[in-house]
């Protein structure tokens, strides 16, 4: 066991290290959990969709346990009888690892030692009832009867939990590796929300401002954010940005423009990294909350301040919106949205558990299912129309037998943008556009 845990000593230094020198997470963590799981899980059988609550109806729930329970005990006889203790043995030892544990770790710890031990416990219930060299008693034919019941039960209550559990798709994730060989060992600004951008990009220090839900650095007040919203550089102060080396954003089209000083380094479908290359220079953002910009209306306190101000400003396009419904898997909603003659990116900030088919007159496209936190915009795809049109876009929610019928996708806005250079115009001339940022001349 010792030779086989060498080539590990590193990770397990280093997993120390990360866990502040505990090794382990606070008792008082439930993780994704709403309590302790109960023993009797162990056992594969649970009368809910959502293994991490309680039976329904609880009797019944209790009555099946007791099954599996019963054939547990009739199979580690069986095996003790024939010399075989290895497999019970081995049950044993991992349930009480669990036991011991649920005296003294977080319950979202316990509930990993719990499932460790369950495949070992269903292993010794079904072993004499599959077993070909096992003499076959006067009661045999109920063997094969006894064995496809806890086959359909445990296979019932394990495609339930599966339809019901998210399971992450991993389209975001395999972009964000591509960067790790660059980003290795160097500051990283992550602009978007993923919860597990810091394993995505292993090998550099990872800060989100905005990651789990919280607040990890301070954001300008103009750009308000609470929960479902969107981030992009100018939610930033230059300070801030001039800490990191690289910056990570969502292809946003929508988004503030990024600073000179931040050049592409590589891009994917969803994805564009950024090398800092100078000292990225302050400006001043109208209050525009999740969006890049602002109408500046300049008979408010706030307009004749910015004009007293003097200087530039960057204006932009008024980008164009249409909401989108919330909409379940196997089904299709549809939204139209008037676009003038030109060039136009669309996106949307989604989330769905499904992968979306997108169609237009002007455009097909497959969004992935992506289950990051709401609030970035993911880019669909550009379109040219050759006169002012008004168009339907159709989105329809894939489907498939593990897909839960209550998770819908949640896929909030349709945004189209135009292609057109952002220009830099004096201040006093901005009244009524709208406004990415500007700098004054005090």
């Amino acid at each position: 066991l010792v030779v086989f845990l060498l080539p590990q000593a590193q990770r397990l230094v280093e997993f120390v290290t990360l866990r502040g020198g505990t090794g382990g997470i606070s008792p008082d963590d439930f993780g994704n959990l709403v309590g302790p799981l109960p023993g009797w899980e162990a056992l594969g059988v649970w009368n809910n969709q959502d293994f991490r609550m309680a039976a329904e109806p609880a009797f019944t729930g209790g009555m099946w346990a007791a099954f599996v329970l019963a054939l547990v005990l009739i199979g580690t006889v069986w095996a003790f009888r024939r010399g075989r203790w290895l497999l019970p043995g081995a049950a044993a030892t991992a349930l009480l690892i669990w036991k011991i544990s649920d005296g003294s770790q977080s319950p979202y710890v316990s509930a990993k030692a719990l499932a460790i031990a369950s495949p070992l416990l269903l292993l010794v219930a079904v072993l004499p009832l599959i077993d070909p060299e096992e003499r076959r008693p006067r009661w045999w034919p109920l063997v094969p009867l006894l064995a496809l019941v806890l086959l359909f039960k445990v296979g019932v209550s394990d495609e339930r939990a599966l339809r019901w559990s998210p399971v992450g798709p991993v389209t975001h994730a395999d972009e964000l590796k591509e960067f790790r060989p660059l980003v290795a060992g160097q500051p990283v600004l992550f602009l978007s929300q993923s919860d597990f951008a810091g394993f995505e990009l292993a090998g550099a220090p990872v800060t989100g401002a905005v990651s789990g839900g919280s607040i990890n650095l301070p954001l300008r007040p103009q750009k308000e954010w609470e929960y479902g919203r969107a981030t992009d550089i100018d939610s930033l102060q230059a300070p801030t940005i001039n800490g990191y080396e690289w910056v990570v954003t969502t292809r946003d089209p929508a988004g503030s423009a990024m600073p000179p000083q931040l050049r592409p380094v590589e891009t994917t479908r969803f994805f564009v990294l950024w090398h800092r290359d100078g000292e990225v220079r302050e400006r001043a953002v109208l209050r525009e909350g999740e969006w890049p910009g602002a109408v500046l209306q300049c008979d408010t306190p706030t307009g004749r301040a910015v004009l007293a101000g003097g200087g530039v400003a960057a204006v932009r396009p008024l980008p164009k919106v249409a909401p989108v419904p919330v909409t379940p898997p196997g089904e299709s909603a549809s939204v139209q949205l008037t676009l003038d003659r030109g060039t136009w990116e669309l996106e949307m900030p989604y989330v769905s558990p499904q992968a979306i088919e997108v169609t237009s007159p002007v455009l097909e496209e497959t969004l992935p299912a992506n289950l990051d936190r709401p609030g970035p915009r993911w880019r669909l795809g550009r379109v040219t129309v050759d006169r002012t049109r008004r168009l339907t876009f159709d989105f329809e929610v894939d489907d498939n037998p593990f897909t839960s019928p209550t998770v819908p996708a949640v896929l909030n806005n349709l945004i189209a943008i135009r292609v057109a250079p952002e220009r830099l115009i004096p201040i006093e001339r901005a009244c009524g556009l709208y406004v990415d940022w500007f700098r004054s001349e005090r």
